[in-house]
């Protein structure tokens, strides 16, 4: 048990927020969050080789310290320096309107909202194209991703197909992502300059009906991260202590703090409620050890992209473009398209990809784009519950 999880608890959050089965599977008592099933390490203590061995190959989350002592994030991003920086007046998505269009504001305004809303689902900033705007690019300057997931396979695709992959956030307090896991089965890493996240995460290969549990939802219950975390998930935790050989689904459970990262694997389930207001960044990418698994992901969600990919790995990294070569073999997998040019250049696998039509390629990042947004809740969207 941390001590320093309790003082915060107990300081800032009323019990019903957090309430969670005892020790002694009592359910229905008042009890405390404890970080469970996940390890903390210090960035000093592990060198990259290492956490290769522990972490990435075996695909087991992790939480590091240390990585973030350096960026200049953890004094910049908190909501007053924000508001007292250039930044304050660029714009920034905050949410979606009911026909599904990007809804932005400035971040002065959203800023104010932070600081005064009660709101039971608060709006949500989770920004992704804060690095090719004039305006908010300089957050680039504040922080570098960790050593550990420096190597990024996905470097290879062209740049403006790529599909989002890194994100600015702010999150208010009550504000969270839903349950889900993330596009193409890549890895994330998510940092946390100011406030403190709640995180679930169950491990790869959990039926969504048991993990998400909508038939556990009660009638006037919402989807927001917020309802499955104070309704639906005390009501799983209920249903697994029933269980004669006792809880299955592979729960971890854990709090993050101001200066840590978080490394979830590819295909683990995980859903975050911030417990206070929060700024954060996140990142999904491809290293070369789960590289077969996001390959396969990549070819059937993103098919042109995937082949532009390959082009790219055969002319740069032949090494990582042989495994690819070789899982299509295994799997006898051939790109079709529904374009003829792009069928015609692409019936030998190492030939150089035509560019496919524009629709399709605006389906494929349309399609992603819902898929990630999906993944931060409904709370992201413009209404209040």
């Amino acid at each position: 048990m941390h001590i320093r999880e309790l003082q915060y608890i107990e300081k800032h959050h009323p019990r019903s927020m957090i309430e969670l089965p005892s020790e002694n599977n009592n359910v229905g008592a008042p009890c405390r969050i404890v970080s469970r099933g996940i390890d903390r390490v210090k960035a000093a203590d592990m060198p990259y080789e290492r956490f290769q061995e522990l972490y990435a190959k075996q695909g087991k989350p992790v939480i590091i310290q240390g990585c973030m002592d350096n960026w200049k994030a953890r004094s910049r991003w908190n909501i007053s320096s924000l508001d007292e920086s250039s930044l304050r007046n660029a714009r920034v998505k905050c949410g979606e309107d009911d026909e599904g269009f990007s809804v932005k504001v400035k971040m002065k305004y959203f800023l104010q909202y932070v600081q005064t809303q009660q709101d039971d689902s608060p709006l949500y900033v989770f920004e992704s194209s804060f690095d090719d705007k004039p305006d908010t690019k300089a957050l680039l300057d504040d922080f570098q991703p960790p050593v550990y997931f420096r190597s990024d396979l996905f470097n290879y695709v062209q740049q403006d197909r790529r599909p989002p992959y890194r994100w600015f956030l702010i999150g208010p307090e009550r504000s969270g992502s839903s349950l889900h896991t993330d596009p193409l089965s890549t890895n994330a890493w998510n940092a946390l300059a100011t406030g403190v996240k709640r995180w679930i995460l169950y491990p790869p290969g959990m039926r969504k009906k048991y993990v998400k549990a909508p038939q556990l939802r009660q009638r006037g219950e919402d989807k927001e991260a917020i309802t499955w975390f104070t309704h639906t998930l005390p009501r799983i935790k209920a249903k697994e202590a029933r269980k004669p050989n006792g809880p299955d689904l592979g729960m971890i459970e854990f709090l993050q703090y101001p200066g840590e990262v978080v490394f979830v694997p590819g295909g683990w389930w995980h859903a975050v409620l911030n417990l206070y207001d929060t700024t954060a960044c996140t990142q999904n990418f491809c290293n070369e050890c789960d590289f077969p698994r996001i390959w396969r992901h990549t070819r059937r969600g993103r098919r042109h992209m995937a082949k532009r990919w390959l082009d790219s790995l055969n002319e740069k990294r032949p090494e990582i473009a042989a495994v690819a070569h070789r899982i299509n073999r295994e799997d006898n997998f051939e790109f079709k398209f529904s374009n003829k040019k792009k069928n015609d250049s692409s019936s030998s696998s190492s030939s150089s990809s035509s560019s496919s039509s524009s629709s399709s390629s605006d389906t494929e990042d349309s399609d992603l784009e819902k898929e990630k947004k999906q993944s931060a809740g409904a709370s992201n969207t413009l209404r209040r519950v």
